[in-house]
């Protein structure tokens, strides 16, 4: 009897925490048009789990094509106690003008340990990018209740960072976000991320970010297409 108690009590407590489990997702709108991908989804095109990508068109009718857009998360990188997220897009294009905004979300990180998040971005524009990142201590997908970082970069190439004070305990959603806005055919391609200081601590400088960003936005393109041919 013991036993089987015991056994109900540990089927109860993995389905109550498998009720509050939920995938990191990728949404990406023009304001007309839009698309939610999930983790293993069937609009992502990586097999592995914690890491989303999508490519093509956003829809027929949109002036936007997103060459490689890829969200990072754990456990491929950083873990529920230690947070590390990574969001890239490489070659979008606008055939016209408009704003196409790519937001990453994960849930569950924590409980944490006191100390700051600290959130970067570089790349390059033929336009303007925004960038911001939140927590939120409801531990919901999207939620946008503390923010964290808020950039704005108007000339190419860019580059910059935030550092925020963090939560010390519960569980906490992170979403970071992009808006990118052109004014007629041209191409944005960047490298965002959002991190647990204890992971780098020494931040490095904005040119760096900016030179680390576009080699790491370069690579991710060269690894994809790479997977692309051998499986073509």
């Amino acid at each position: 009897m013991k036993k089987t108690a015991l056994l109900l009590a540990g089927v109860s407590l993995l389905a109550a925490r498998a009720s509050v489990q939920a995938e990191a997702s990728l949404f990406i709108t023009d304001g007309v048009n839009s698309i939610t991908v999930t983790d293993g989804s069937a609009n992502d095109s990586s097999p592995l789990v914690g890491v989303i990508t999508h490519n093509g068109l956003l829809d027929a009718s949109s002036p936007w094509s997103i060459n490689v857009t890829t969200g990072i998360s754990k456990p491929n990188l950083g873990s529920d106690l230690i947070p590390f997220m990574d969001l890239s897009s490489v070659n979008v294009s606008s055939s016209r003008g408009g704003t196409l905004t790519v937001e990453f979300s994960d849930n569950n990180f924590g409980p944490l340990l006191p100390g700051s998040f600290i959130s970067e971005i570089g790349g390059s524009t033929g336009g303007t990018v925004g960038y911001q990142t939140w927590y939120d201590l409801g531990n919901t997908l999207f939620a946008k209740t503390t923010r964290t970082a808020d950039l704005d970069f108007t000339s190419t190439p860019f580059s910059g960072y935030a550092i925020a004070d963090r939560p010390a305990d519960g569980s906490v959603s992170l979403t970071l976000q992009t808006v990118i806005t052109h004014t007629g055919s041209e191409v944005t391609s960047y490298d965002a991320s959002m991190y647990d200081s204890t992971i780098r601590p020494n931040v490095p400088e904005p040119g760096t970010v900016s030179l680390f960003a576009l080699g790491a936005v370069g690579g991710l393109w060269m690894l994809k297409r790479s997977r692309k041919n051998k499986t073509a």
